[in-house]
């Protein structure tokens, strides 16, 4: 019997991980671009279309605008008006709204919620110590017969 549970214990430890791998995004991809290209230079937007765009996003959903100036942020979109949309910024410290003019609007896009590495290794580390907790009584439930 002891034998058994090494091999049990064995396995369970020697098993695969359950944490999902990550594909780190490619961050190089501005560095080869020539040096005094501008955000705006490296991609062209269509205002009209981003206007539609941002119009079917709903009220409060969390935002990440690059402007023309190189400057990126997050922050909750609060309203849209005809040629500026108003984004609370995500601060430590209060800010007040900020009004954006299309025109300077590079990219706007909902911000995604993804697991981060500490949140992973948390859930995988909790999912094993419950397998492993869960095989003991089991085995412990089956030799105490």
């Amino acid at each position: 019997m002891p034998r058994i549970l090494f091999v049990a214990f064995v396995a369970t430890l020697s098993s695969a991980g359950c944490a999902p791998h990550r594909v780190m995004p490619n961050t190089f991809a501005a560095a080869s671009a020539p040096a005094a290209a501008t955000p705006q230079q490296l991609r062209p937007v269509d205002r009209e279309l981003l206007r539609k765009y941002v119009s079917q996003l709903p009220l409060g959903v969390m935002v990440r605008v690059e402007t023309t100036d190189g400057k990126s942020f997050k922050g909750v979109l609060m309203a849209l008006e005809s040629d500026v949309v108003v984004v609370q910024p995500r601060t430590r410290l209060p800010e007040p709204a900020r009004r954006i003019p299309f025109d300077v609007i590079v990219s706007l896009a909902p911000e995604s919620r993804d697991l981060g590495v500490g949140q992973a290794l948390g859930i995988g580390v909790g999912a094993g110590a419950a397998s492993f907790i869960a095989l003991f009584l089991i085995v412990w439930a089956a030799l105490g017969d």
